[in-house]
């Protein structure tokens, strides 16, 4: 960004004290050096290089450690300094320089540019070039602006306990749980009861269209064990995700979604030996999505669904609880809200 800040007004200063054909009058100056490293098999080091009263401009590219002479040297900028100082001394005041724009680039290379024309155009088109350039670098830094505004950390939202447990752990990026036994969240189907006693962490939010994601660590190792996330509007309308313990063969990871009061429940069996798990929970009006992640970059769909009662304000967060007669520690990191991660169907 600084180099192409600084080239663009050398570029318009250099055209603007043109004033015939074959030479730049301006105000004697050291050269100007802007180095640009290009990595790769052939490192190379474009750059530009000013000197006054110029009128000989002269292309290079650095590949085999030469100097712009062809001299076997290192090249840094107070021994090019010196080389132009002394090429000013013989009377041969050269400008050396070299952009994208121009192509078939040798170890030294004089462009034809004999003229103010042609002299104008070059550096013409290499400024409309580094303004493109500088036009969609601000473009691309405010739209990652704008996301990391829309970036929250869950723990400064303000989040609420609802049935706060016993033992909870709350520092500023993460949350430990030891959850008490015949704690649980479930409504009529199949089963016949109700079990709204789980305790939970929320945040609230009027936002339409967002997604948030949490690291979830578990030490579970009895039926039911379980945490994760979860959206709690009232008793009757609730959806949940996390993975339940079963034995030591094998644990589900599944989600249930309760609308008006009856609960369903879909799953998938995984092995035990899962103790971590990423959620991404997001939501597009009234609609849901929810996706599980092994290592927090690669997302896989768990469900989409449909909330009755979910189309203005929600209340999102995090769960664990032991439905039958046991305890575990659950570990919550890398809460975050942002921007909605799906996408609209097209």
């Amino acid at each position: 960004g600084i180099i192409i800040a600084v080239s663009i007004p050398l570029c318009i200063g250099l055209l603007i004290q043109l004033e015939s054909p074959h030479r730049i009058l301006c105000k004697p100056f050291q050269c100007h050096i802007i180095e640009k490293m290009v990595t790769g098999p052939k490192k190379r080091y474009p750059s530009i290089f000013f000197s006054a009263d110029i009128y000989r401009p002269i292309l290079l590219q650095r590949r085999r450690r030469r100097s712009w002479d062809g001299r076997e040297a290192p090249w840094n900028p107070l021994q090019l300094e010196s080389v132009l100082e002394g090429a000013d001394r013989r009377g041969a005041r050269r400008i050396v320089f070299s952009n994208d724009c121009l192509t078939d680039i040798g170890q030294e290379t004089e462009i034809g540019i004999v003229n103010r024309e042609d002299l104008e155009e070059h550096l013409g088109e290499y400024a409309k070039k580094l303004e493109k350039v500088i036009a969609a670098a601000a473009q691309n830094n405010s739209r990652i602006k704008r996301k990391d505004n829309r970036m929250k950390n869950f723990l400064t939202m303000n989040p609420v306990w609802i049935r706060e447990p016993k033992q909870v752990s709350v520092t500023e990026d993460k949350v430990e749980v030891i959850t008490e036994p015949g704690t649980d969240l479930w409504q009529r189907t199949y089963y016949g009861f109700q079990n709204d006693n789980a305790p939970f962490l929320q945040a609230r939010t009027g936002e339409r269209y967002f997604s948030f994601v949490v690291r979830t660590r578990f030490e579970s190792k009895h039926r039911f064990d379980q945490c994760g996330v979860v959206m709690y509007l009232d008793s009757e309308n609730w959806f949940k995700a996390s993975i339940e313990y079963e034995n030591e063969e094998f644990q589900r990871l599944g989600s249930v979604v309760t609308n008006h009061g009856f609960s369903d429940w879909a799953t998938t069996d995984i092995p035990a030996e899962f103790k971590e798990m990423w959620y991404r929970f997001s939501r597009r009006e009234s609609d849901y999505c929810v996706e599980c992640s092994r290592d927090g970059i690669n997302f896989k769909q768990m469900r989409i669904f449909h909330m009755w009662e979910g189309a203005g304000e929600i209340a999102f967060g995090i769960y664990a609880c032991s439905p039958e007669q046991s305890s575990f520690k659950a570990s919550f990191t890398d809460m975050k809200m942002m921007e909605c991660k799906w996408e609209a169907h097209k």
